[in-house]
């Protein structure tokens, strides 16, 4: 599928600050990835926008990269390392997350904070299997999507729909059910973990409900 209207919108919001979604993790969110890792462990975050959460990463003790499709953020992102006095420990790559540029088992976990989301179903399998190809065996990763018992985003009511596939300003996204994202990934990974969270965090003028999955590869 072509994605370069999310690559516009994406880019736009960095520029003008209005990328909403920008926050950091919980240390919830982040424990459940990382209390079953080893420090020093070599983690990828996808879709890793400003570096919130492949910064806090690093600062605990683990070496990150961070990757997302959208070239004036990573730049950016990387020229934040020096600021943030986390040289050698986290650094930023442009590329695809259907398509990464990154060898075959080269890291012991992986996290997405909402890009699995803005992907189409036709998507899904190639998304997985990239996954699961950069991952070292026994490899944990973390997703954190949009939960389909989100009341409402914007002005859409996900909760209350038939079809949980919404689009805003040229971006896709799709509210999942827990049974679902389990079968999305099943034949590459055992699902360690799913809890279904009401946050703090808003679009429009609804606060959104998370499903959060940590996955082992097999």
């Amino acid at each position: 599928m072509d994605y370069q209207a999310h690559k516009t919108y994406f880019e736009t919001a960095y520029k003008t600050g209005t990328d909403v979604w920008t926050h950091k993790p919980t240390n919830k969110q982040v424990a459940k990835l990382t209390s079953k890792l080893k420090k020093g462990d070599i983690i990828l975050e996808l879709g890793s926008g400003r570096g919130l959460f492949a910064k806090h990463l690093a600062e605990i003790g683990f070496r990150v990269i961070g990757l997302d499709f959208e070239s004036a953020i990573v730049r950016k992102a990387n020229e934040a390392i020096k600021d943030w006095k986390l040289e050698g420990k986290v650094g930023f790559l442009e590329g695809d997350a259907l398509n990464i540029p990154l060898v075959n088992e080269n890291f012991d976990g992986a996290c997405d904070f909402g890009l699995f989301e803005n992907l189409y179903k036709e998507d899904w399998p190639q998304y997985v299997k990239e996954i699961h190809r950069i991952l070292k065996p026994g490899g944990l990763y973390l997703n954190v999507s949009l939960s389909s018992k989100t009341s409402g985003f914007f002005e859409f009511h996900p909760s209350a729909s038939s079809t949980r596939e919404f689009e805003k300003y040229g971006v896709h996204y799709y509210f999942f059910e827990g049974g679902e994202i389990k079968n999305i990934f099943k034949t590459h990974f055992e699902v360690v973990s799913q809890e279904v969270k009401p946050t703090e965090v808003q679009r429009g003028m609804n606060k959104l409900t998370l499903i959060e999955t940590l996955f082992k590869k097999i």
